[in-house]
């Protein structure tokens, strides 16, 4: 399968990028022990066979076939299955039959992102839990009403973000991936103002993947609304 920088593909991409993902899903795996899991948008599938190491049963399901038998190929096995399906219609799940649903940067793709929340409602049992990841938008369209990312069809600032899931569920808990401090971020624009190609042919990829490592950031409850990416951690109501 091809990298089109849609989806993620471990060993293809660049490693500040694949680390945030790997990262995400290890911080999922701990809410995963012994449920039944659903991961919505699981791609290429290597976030479902983490998920995988502690959970029951994991379904993975992803919009893209190419992605599906990607995943059947490289990460199936006796409790991680990939099916095909769309994130807005997952009426090939039963109602109330997932007690943990995994989406990471899935949101910001959808038109109708209030359906695909309704649909998860649906199939997590009373007392389950969603983990969603979205990236910022103080930092991935900063100042530009439409997303900069043409894989992208809206960006949350944290207050729309929070409103958006609080509507939904009844406790949410939100975290922050790469605390962007104000270094970091004036840093990140000085070197934006030099064209891509330059800072390929001046700086090599390998030292300027070390660095951005280091800045890349663990996952926090702390300085939420200053990190690149929002995972909020939703609960159902139990009555």
């Amino acid at each position: 399968m091809k990298l089109t920088g849609e989806r993620c593909i471990i060993g293809q991409m660049d490693k500040v990028t694949e680390k945030e993902h790997i990262d995400r899903y290890n911080f999922a795996r701990k809410y995963a022990t012994d449920k039944v899991v659903l991961d919505i948008a699981c791609g290429s599938g290597y976030g479902s066979k983490i998920l995988s190491q502690k959970a029951k049963n994991v379904m993975g399901v992803d919009v893209s076939k190419k992605s599906v038998d990607y995943a059947n190929k490289n990460f199936n096995s006796k409790n991680t299955k990939f099916f095909w399906g769309n994130a807005t219609d997952l009426g090939f799940i039963k109602e109330h039959s997932i007690d943990l649903v995994v989406s990471f940067e899935t949101i910001e793709h959808l038109k109708n992102y209030e359906r695909f929340l309704q649909e998860i409602k649906r199939v997590l049992k009373k007392e389950g839990i969603l983990i969603i990841s979205t990236p910022n938008k103080k930092f991935s369209s900063p100042k530009s009403e439409r997303p900069i990312n043409p894989y992208h069809v809206i960006e949350f600032y944290y207050e729309g973000f929070n409103k958006l899931l609080r509507n939904c569920f009844d406790n949410v808990q939100f975290y922050g991936q790469t605390y962007i401090d104000f270094i970091k971020y004036l840093k990140s624009k000085l070197i934006s103002l030099f064209p891509r190609s330059l800072r390929r042919l001046l700086i090599p990829q390998k030292i300027r993947d070390s660095y951005n490592l280091r800045e890349t950031g663990s996952i926090s409850d702390k300085n939420v609304e200053r990190c690149k990416y929002f995972i909020a951690i939703c609960k159902t109501n139990k009555k």
